[in-house]
């Protein structure tokens, strides 16, 4: 600023007069050069912001609906356990059934072997039993169908489980990322624009004091004239 004070100021001296002159518009190109540069970097910050607003809208909305796979997900898999372990209840109370009916069979079998008096009676006992064996081995047989049949979609649950996790996870990472270059991208910004400000102030007083100078030649080049 000194310097170009004083650079105008000698324009006071004809035999530097033109070549102050342009030295001064040198500088004054000069600052319209970085204003235009400033203005340019400017645009771009301002439409990279608008990129990444969009890409971080658009993280937002794969999350949300990857948190509501989820949650549906861990509702079903509760489910799941709830009916394994009901199914684990039943087939206790029907291996113990089973237990017991086969050792009363076998004490049923002995009683016919030394009682022959109670024969038919121990005989349709016999049946009776070897019918409820029958019918709890069935149910046996199917409640470990039913509960092989959940314990695999359980484990099957628990796969997708574990991939929306990591799913999630990575969306949470994008957000960040895509956040924190936002937050960068505005702080280069606001510099940018602080920049343009000190540059389109530089460069206005530049061709303020130019238009003067070639004021004060012009005015200067009359007054010798006459």
């Amino acid at each position: 600023m000194i310097k170009l004070l004083s650079l105008v100021l000698a324009l006071a001296t004809p035999a530097h007069a033109e070549v102050l002159l342009d030295e001064i518009r040198t500088n004054l190109d000069d600052a319209k050069v970085k204003v235009e540069a400033a203005r340019k970097q400017i645009n771009e910050l301002e439409e990279n912001d608008g990129k990444l607003k969009k890409n971080i809208a658009e993280v937002e909305g794969a999350l949300g609906k990857k948190l509501k796979e989820q949650t549906q997900a861990k509702e079903t898999f509760t489910d799941y356990n709830g009916k394994i372990a009901g199914t684990s209840s039943a087939k206790k109370d029907f291996e113990r059934s089973l237990v017991k009916d086969r050792q009363e069979l076998e004490l049923v079998v002995r009683d016919i072997q030394t009682v022959e008096r109670k024969l038919v009676a121990l005989k349709a006992s016999k049946k009776a039993l070897e019918e409820s064996i029958e019918i709890s081995e069935d149910n046996l047989g199917k409640m470990n169908d039913r509960s092989g049949s959940w314990q695999k979609n359980r484990d099957h649950l628990q796969g997708e489980l574990t991939a929306l996790d990591k799913d999630i996870q990575d969306l949470e990472k994008q957000k960040e990322t895509q956040e924190k270059t936002r937050l960068a991208n505005q702080q280069a910004l606001n510099s940018w624009k602080k920049t343009l400000s000190t540059q389109e102030a530089t460069y206005q007083k530049l061709e303020t004091r130019y238009k003067q100078a070639v004021r004060d030649e012009e005015k200067r080049q009359k007054e010798k004239g006459r």
